[in-house]
Parts: structure tokens; C-alpha cells; sequence
């Protein structure tokens, strides 16, 4: 079960830590933005991918062995997951993603990953509202109601 969900992840993770930074740099020295970042912002890229490592984990650990599947729209989870961090979002591990996709742009100092990544969290929040809410609905009928009317879409404030 943990191999079939490292695999099933790995092209995301690879796409999302390798190669979008990679272009980054390369855009930030393309258009002359190297540097644009404060360098004052370095602790806090590290606490942000340090939050989104663990938030990103701990999502990754519930979805495949409480999920019985894989964080892989492709090959999803056969169960729905409202533990763990899924109590207090419906998409954890997206936050997480972002969190550590924000804090990598901060601590490489480049404006080009920081709109990518912002561009990705405008992208995910479009897909959750437009495509994922409706197929959890289809998979999972009156527990996903039950889920969605207690538990925020992307954090809890309370």
C-alpha cells in the first residue's frame, strides 16, 4: 500500500520540488529577478516548509493507510478520511503543498516560483470547488455531506 502511494505521488512531488523550481530560477535570471525576495524572509521559509512538510505527511500517511489509497486523484482512496488532519480541513494536504511551495520560493529568493506557487493555489482552489467536491459527493453520498457540513474546505479558524 505505501510503495502503490509513493508511486502514484512521485510525479507530482518530482513536477512541484524539481522541476517548477528549476524553471523558476531560470525565468528569475531570464527576466533579471534574481534576488527580488528579502533575505530577512529565510527563517521564515523554513518554518513554512517545515509546516508544510509535516501537514503534507501526516495528509500523505492518513490518505494511504486510513484512506486505503493513494493522494492520487488517478488512484484514490476507497474510504473517506475525516481523521487526523482531516478534521480540521477538507484538503490538508493541499495546504500543505502550498505551504512548503511558498517556502521553498522563500528561501531561493524567487519571485518566478512565487507566482507559480500562486498560480498552483489559484489552480487548486478552482479544481476542489469545480471537480474533487463533486466526485468525494459521488464516491461517498451522504458521509461527504455529513463531512463537508462540519469540517471547513481549507482550515478552521475556530
Amino acid at each position: 500500500m505505501l510503495i502503490r502511494s509513493l508511486l502514484a505521488s512521485l510525479p507530482a512531488v518530482l513536477v512541484y520540488l524539481v522541476a517548477l523550481p528549476w524553471l523558476a530560477l531560470r525565468l528569475d535570471r531570464w527576466l533579471g529577478l534574481q534576488g527580488l525576495l528579502p533575505s530577512w524572509a529565510e527563517p521564515l521559509a523554513i518554518l513554512f516548509i517545515l509546516a508544510g512538510l509535516a501537514l503534507a505527511g501526516w495528509s500523505f500517511w492518513a490518505l494511504t493507510f486510513r484512506g486505503r489509497g493513494t493522494p492520487n486523484p488517478l488512484v484514490p482512496t476507497t474510504q473517506l478520511v475525516d481523521t487526523g488532519p482531516f478534521r480540521r480541513s477538507r484538503n490538508p494536504l493541499m495546504l500543505g503543498g502550498w505551504l512548503l511551495g511558498g517556502g521553498l520560493a522563500m528561501l531561493l529568493r524567487s519571485a518566478s516560483l512565487m507566482a507559480l506557487v500562486g498560480a498552483i493555489v489559484f489552480a487548486g482552489c478552482l479544481y476542489v470547488r469545480g471537480v474533487e467536491e463533486a466526485r468525494m459527493l459521488a464516491r461517498f453520498g451522504e458521509s461527504w455531506k455529513g463531512y463537508v457540513s462540519r469540517t471547513p474546505r481549507w482550515i478552521a479558524l475556530r
